[in-house]
């Protein structure tokens, strides 16, 4: 159950002896006397410079700045972005900014604060190390400025992360994006963080804890989240945060206790009242030397702070895509894909009178285009693509090519929709086997092109030689997906009575994107699994991995699926009672959530399959008529306007 806790029941669980695991992000270094910039403000500096460099001042300059744009946008999925279009990570130097502190206490510099000499006086008192997504210093700081041995850990070249443990009384400081230190540990790309942190959270944590603080942190990543949201549906979580807006991730977790305020105050207030508790004496002490800044001091030193970081920004990403203003608009057209603004794509990457001319822009337009259901626009796109990279002599990009080709065809030439009132009568079982079986044909040709891509992710180098290899990995456990759900769906009639289909092919693709470190991937695996699962309660994990990793699409999927099994549940509770009106109700807010993100990403079939399901069951359609016909007529799938009288029909 999700509840408030006031400050005195916030101080008692602090000073609780049961074992509590501390997770720390980037909200912690932000009060004084730490002041550092919080990850928002890079991320902004980083899109101006993009922005400038693509030369961008017409409307799409304006949509790269669009405020919805940016707070929707995971800094995984920016840098990441940024490393695909030039080829290397050399820009993530820019986080050694971060690599401020001040040599002594009254240093008018960066300092730890109180709430960092909480969570290392916590880590010593339990012995478990405190997690951290920060790159700053100031947690190791503090725990030396206590007298404590402190040992950091760090992702290493192999893509794991090594566990390590302090001696007792000492801190264990898990950072695990890396450190401001040292570049070569830094982390902020998406298969980087799935390969390493990603799993270390599971393979070398202890998994009986009873306790979690969560504080300064978001909840907003791909590696970390996920597991907390796993790990804390099973023991008691305290969430310190300075708000809990109706989409905070605290609402994820069954068991969270939320505490409103700065941790900075709290942690105040604990070493004020607690600090006599072992082992916090060392920090209370550490704490009573912080002088407090006067507000003249802490403006200059956050000023100075910002400064730092922005002249990083400005180097570090103006040098690696300097005079090249095409991979520029590229990074910005990958980070609009991630949030589902498909439009800005195609308008960003057809900037140039001459228009798109790369195959990796052509592939980021592709995916815009299937994404909003414009099939025969996509498989148009796809083929330009094939043959540019086969007059390149790119066969990875061929390869790619290949796959969005495939399977833009498959959507264009097959139903969205599963009501056979809508299906054409020609488009039966053995045509939908048919086509299946081209995709498949597809993935065995392609099969040599995602061995090679695997051999060469196995021995990682900063090349685009590499970061080409994991597009092509990535895409092709996508097409993996693909077949392995149409074939789930066909397989209701044609493939029943085989129950290792599930563990076999679902289980496999699963591992495939765990060893790529293709994240949507897994989450997409998670989803089409939970619908072949028994159960008529609607499966949240589905909904919860794509609000992860802000992929709207999947979000309106997994809600729309969580909204069936609502009903399900309705339909076997009966239609009297209170049990079978809560579901419908829940129903029916997942339903209005699925359209809301489906509209967001201009996908029609989404909303109108959602709009089938309402009418189905007698809710009322949020949509007007002229605004239902507009979906309509923005389908491109051929089945898809052949069955359009239909749709015109059921939803009148």
């Amino acid at each position: 159950m999700h509840s408030t806790v006031d400050t005195q029941q916030a101080l008692d669980w602090l000073a609780a002896d049961t074992a509590c695991l501390t997770m720390a992000g980037a909200g912690i270094s932000i009060p004084a006397p730490a002041c550092a910039p919080g990850v928002a403000k890079v991320m902004g500096a980083t899109i101006d410079v993009l922005r400038d460099t693509a030369g961008l001042v017409g409307s799409p300059g304006r949509a790269a700045l669009d405020p919805a744009f940016r707070d929707r946008l995971l800094p995984e999925s920016c840098y990441g972005a940024i490393a695909a279009s030039v080829g290397k990570a050399d820009h993530l130097r820019l986080w050694q900014a971060y690599a401020w502190t001040g040599e002594r206490p009254d240093d008018l510099a960066p300092q730890p604060n109180a709430g960092h000499h909480l969570l290392a006086g916590l880590a010593a008192r339990h012995a478990l190390p405190v997690l951290t997504t920060n790159f700053d210093l100031f947690l190791e700081t503090a725990a030396r400025r206590q007298g404590r041995d402190t040992v950091v850990g760090l992702p290493v070249a192999d893509g794991s992360f090594p566990a390590v443990t302090a001696a007792p009384g000492g801190v264990a400081v898990w950072k695990l994006h890396g450190t401001a230190l040292d570049a070569m540990t830094l982390r902020s790309q998406p298969a980087d963080l799935v390969r390493s942190s990603y799993q270390a959270v599971r393979t070398a944590l202890p998994v009986t804890l009873e306790r979690v603080l969560i504080v300064g942190y978001s909840g907003r990543d791909f590696d970390v989240f996920p597991w907390l949201a796993e790990f804390g549906s099973r023991c008691q979580v305290l969430w310190v945060d300075l708000s809990f807006p109706a989409d905070h991730r605290s609402r994820l977790l069954p068991n969270c206790l939320t505490w409103q305020g700065s941790f900075e105050d709290l942690a105040r207030e604990f070493f004020a009242s607690r600090g006599t508790l072992s082992p916090f004496g060392d920090a209370a002490a550490a704490v009573r030397q912080l002088t407090a800044l006067p507000e003249s001091a802490e403006r200059h030193v956050r000023e100075a702070f910002a400064e730092r970081v922005r002249l990083a920004v400005r180097q570090e990403v103006r040098a690696v895509v300097a005079d090249r203003p095409r991979a520029a608009r590229l990074a910005l057209a990958a980070m609009l894909n991630t949030v589902a603004d498909f439009p800005q794509v195609i308008d960003l990457a057809q900037h140039e009178d001459r228009g798109p001319a790369d195959v990796r822009t052509l592939l980021a337009v592709q995916f815009a285009q299937e994404s909003m259901d414009l099939y025969r626009s996509a498989e148009a796109t796809s083929r330009t693509a094939r043959r540019l990279a086969l007059r390149a002599g790119d066969a990875t990009g061929w390869g790619r090519a290949e796959i969005a080709r495939a399977y833009s065809r498959f959507r264009r030439h097959n139903s969205s929709f599963n009501e056979p009132e809508v299906r054409t009568a020609h488009r039966g079982g053995m045509v939908k086997a048919r086509a299946i079986a081209r995709l498949a044909a597809d993935a065995l040709l392609l099969a040599p092109l995602q061995a090679r891509a695997m051999r060469t992710l196995r021995h990682w180098e900063e090349d685009a030689r590499h970061y080409d290899a994991l597009a092509f990995a990535c895409d092709y456990t996508e097409h993996l997906i693909r077949i392995a759900a149409a074939s789930a769906r066909l397989g209701r009639t044609v493939f029943a009575g085989h129950p290792g289909w599930d563990r076999a092919i679902w289980g496999g693709i699963g591992s495939m994107a765990r060893r790529v470190g293709y994240m949507r991937g897994m989450v997409n695996v998670a989803k089409y699994r939970a619908r072949s699962a028994d159960g008529r309660a609607p499966d949240l994990e589905a909904v919860l991995g794509a609000e992860v990793v802000g992929d709207l699409v999947a979000g309106a999927i997994a809600t729309r699926d969580a909204a069936l099994r609502c009903l399900a549940g309705a339909d076997t509770a009966g239609t009297g009672g209170p049990e079978a009106a809560e579901a419908r109700e829940r129903a029916h807010r997942f339903l209005l959530e699925s359209i809301a993100k489906a509209r967001l990403c201009r996908t029609p079939s989404l909303v109108l399959k959602d709009l089938l399901i309402l009418k189905r069951y007698g809710f009322p359609s949020p949509l007007t008529a002229d605004e239902t016909s507009a979906l309509i007529d923005a389908l491109e799938g051929e089945v898809d306007r052949a069955g359009a009288p239909v749709l015109r029909a059921l939803l009148g």
